[in-house]
């Protein structure tokens, strides 16, 4: 829903209408405190009962797991299956992709290598953009200027309303 906007007609009444934004603006601050202590109090309360759910069911978990493992080539018809189905549900067993494990003590030494061998590494290039927006911007004759493509966006103008006697205080811990 777009904003009402209401004429000022002099500067007493925009005084006015600085002091009531400042006034909204503690307002909107309050209520958003308000509901984050909410929110925090809610999730608390949710977590409490979630907890013991939550050991329950990992230990349901490690107990169907162990019955599994022992079970095992029953299950999977001595490992033709990965899967096995139960009246309420199935498990699965399934292996994870291999990692590569880079030790982080050697990892230099390793790359020094492997920059040798070719096909191992990867460099990247990227615009430097601060560099690309000074040559742009203080040298007149810049062999920049006639690239296609770049060009610099003039800094827009932003307008601000402050409040005096209004400041939002700092958000205190919303838990508490």
């Amino acid at each position: 829903m777009p904003a009402k906007s209401m004429p000022i007609k002099n500067d007493a009444a925009c005084a006015e209408a600085i002091a009531r934004i400042g006034t909204i603006r503690a307002d909107l601050a309050r209520i958003e405190t308000e509901k984050a202590k909410a929110v925090a109090k809610a999730a608390a309360a949710a977590e409490e009962t979630a907890s013991p759910l939550q050991e329950e069911e990992a230990g349901l978990v490690v107990a169907v797991e162990a019955y599994c493992a022992k079970e095992r080539k029953r299950l999977t018809e001595n490992g033709k299956s990965k899967t096995a189905e139960f009246k309420t549900g199935k498990v699965a067993w399934r292996k994870g992709q291999a990692k590569l494990v880079i030790d982080p003590a050697l990892e230099d030494k390793i790359l020094d290598k492997l920059k040798k061998l070719q096909g191992f590494t990867k460099t990247k290039i990227a615009i430097d953009r601060s560099a690309v927006k000074t040559s742009l911007t203080d040298d007149k004759a810049s062999p920049l200027k006639r690239i296609k493509g770049l060009s610099i966006e003039e800094a827009k103008e932003t307008f601000s309303v402050t409040p005096t006697g209004a400041e939002l205080a700092e958000r205190k811990d919303l838990a508490a």
